[in-house]
């Protein structure tokens, strides 16, 4: 519980949701305006939008003040990377599941976005991002099981965390781990993607760089054991403590405030917060976390 309390206050303006959305800030607008002019998540050649995905996230990556002096990164076995303070020892863990719309990101290109989370956590903190096969070369089902693999070789205190898409992996896994998470935290979720188990999206936001048009679906193996998988992981089974964060103007919150709902009904403890004008993602930018 304290771990998951203190990574919630490393990022800036929370709120519940207010009835209506505040105007962005010219700052706001200002990031949302650059980010608009890497399209990463726009249709057309996979490999030209994974390769626009991590020149976005560079960006980012060289703005953190930890990677390299306070915080090292490393390659693990398998092609994730494992994030852990130089000067301190580590009293727990947080596996950290990227994004990217099921196609895109890596576990490098989260490498500072993750260090400055972790540099926040009192006492020492190491973070695991394990490495998955994305679509549409592999499988929702391959990825989870990449996933499940690295976090069980995992030993002591362990937050399961993921974003946008990395968050609905988190969930999935969730089903699968050898042991519960201490914690769960998931950053603005991708939750209502399947192709015929979900409603149709009919909103977007005019404050987020996502549009309804460019969200696409996530490539699924379209048979009976999967779509049930999808089904289940909305009632975050296997989790007992969870917390969500998204921003008030993204158009994902919809996914977000379902899920808090479903999770609730089935017993889980959710905490859910809104934070004003952000937009997808926002965490992912060091401008609106605190290093």
């Amino acid at each position: 519980m304290m771990l998951r309390r203190a990574l919630a206050q490393s990022l800036r303006r929370s709120s519940t949701a207010p009835p209506e959305q505040k105007q962005q800030r010219p700052v706001v607008k200002q990031l949302l305006n650059a980010i608009r002019k890497t399209p990463w998540w726009a249709g057309g050649d996979v490999e030209r939008n994974r390769t626009l995905f991590e020149e976005l996230m560079e960006r980012g990556n060289a703005r953190c003040p930890h990677l390299g002096s306070t915080h090292e990164a490393t390659t693990t076995d398998y092609g994730g990377v494992r994030i852990a303070p130089r000067d301190s020892e580590s009293k727990a863990t947080i596996c950290f599941v990227h994004g990217g719309g099921f196609f895109a990101g890596s576990p490098h290109a989260y490498r500072g976005a993750v260090a400055s989370l972790i540099a926040r956590v009192p006492g020492g903190c190491t973070a695991l991002l394990p490495k998955y096969r994305r679509a549409p070369e592999f499988t929702i089902a391959d990825a989870v099981n990449d996933v499940v693999g690295q976090y069980n070789e995992l030993t002591g205190p362990i937050v399961l965390a993921g974003d946008s898409a990395g968050a609905y992996l988190a969930l999935r896994a969730a089903q699968q781990l050898s042991s519960k998470p201490a914690g769960v935290l998931l950053w603005c979720p991708y939750l209502l993607h399947h192709p015929t188990k979900d409603v149709q999206r009919s909103l977007s936001s005019d404050g987020d760089f996502l549009d309804v048009s460019s969200l696409q679906p996530a490539r699924h193996v379209n048979d009976e054991q999967n779509d049930a998988r999808h089904a289940f992981a909305l009632t975050a089974s296997g989790v007992d403590d969870m917390m969500i964060l998204s921003g008030e103007q993204e158009t994902l919150h919809v996914d977000a405030l379902t899920l808090a709902l479903t999770a609730k009904a089935s017993g889980t403890e959710v905490t859910h917060k809104t934070y004003e004008e952000m937009f997808h993602d926002f965490m992912l930018f060091p401008k609106f976390l605190r290093c």
